[in-house]
């Protein structure tokens, strides 16, 4: 492999590793602080890429008021959803995961009524390339890159120094003596649950430019999130940064040396190896949830 390939690979891994960890950490944010497995997490993924068409291709607004704007309404209608029905469901993890499994059928059903199933494309807020040493970085894939990075850097901040923050870490560590310390235990799990939803949906945002969308992207993305949460450990945020990273990495070294086809199989073969190693994941023993 050449060093430009080389390069080449690890700036597709660094946008994939972007997109992967704020899936796979808003999964890990809603296991955490409320113990279901959110099926619908990809369909907050598809919502976020589809109101990046319909904000920024059909009704021509800036990039950035886009992302903001999709990202809000799928935080809304997350909250909402949580309170109004999952939160009836919270206590039996079967029921919850049906009913999520449902929001994501229903979600993606209404996207393919009203949009059909042909790819749609969004623009870019920056078109051409960066270019140094035979490499080239698209500024798209860059804007990926950095988002990836703040976002991860902010969140945490944000669980580490803010009340709200905090709130939610206590509430993933042990949900009635976080109760019994005063922390609105049903508030944090409904942001919770809204704002892991706001973190897969600015993934599809932003990938939005780079990528094609269609109604089949939140099975995708969603598979690919349940992995790396799975490799990085249940419940740890740190595990997920790191498997993703990890996931994505592989994808791209098999992408290069083998074949797009078969880097599926390597990514499962790496998650089943991770198991066999380590039942728990890579930080699921040492790290602390959220």
């Amino acid at each position: 492999m050449s060093a430009e390939v080389l390069a080449q690979t690890l700036i597709n891994t660094m946008t994939s590793a972007s997109i992967y960890v704020m899936m796979a950490v808003g999964f890990t944010l809603v296991f955490g602080t409320m113990r279901i497995v959110n099926f619908a997490h990809g369909a907050a993924y598809l919502a976020g890429a589809y109101g990046m068409f319909v904000f920024g291709t059909m009704a021509g607004l800036p990039f950035v008021l886009a992302v903001l704007i999709s990202v809000l309404v799928v935080v809304l209608a997350s909250s909402a959803i949580e309170v109004t029905l999952v939160e009836r469901t919270i206590d039996d993890g079967l029921k919850t995961m049906i009913l999520t499994l449902g929001i994501s059928l229903v979600v993606a059903g209404a996207i393919e009524s009203i949009f059909g199933s042909t790819p749609v494309a969004v623009p870019s807020l920056a078109e051409g390339a960066y270019r140094f040493a035979g490499v080239s970085l698209p500024k798209e894939r860059a804007i990926v890159i950095v988002a990836g990075v703040v976002v991860m850097v902010g969140l945490w901040i944000f669980l580490r120094y803010f009340r709200w923050g905090q709130g939610l870490r206590a509430v993933s560590q042990d949900k009635e003596m976080a109760a019994a310390m005063g922390v609105p235990v049903r508030k944090m799990q409904a942001w919770g649950f809204g704002g892991a939803a706001g973190l897969a949906a600015l993934a599809g945002a932003l990938i939005a430019p780079v990528l094609y969308s269609n109604p089949d992207i939140g099975d995708a993305a969603l598979v690919k999130a349940f992995m790396v949460v799975i490799i990085g450990g249940v419940g740890s945020v740190s595990g997920a940064v790191l498997a993703g990273i990890l996931v994505a990495l592989v994808e791209n070294i098999a992408t290069v040396w083998l074949d797009a086809s078969v880097s599926g199989v390597i990514t499962f073969t790496v998650v089943i190896l991770v198991l066999i190693a380590a039942p728990r994941g890579i930080m699921g023993r040492t790290s602390e949830r959220v």
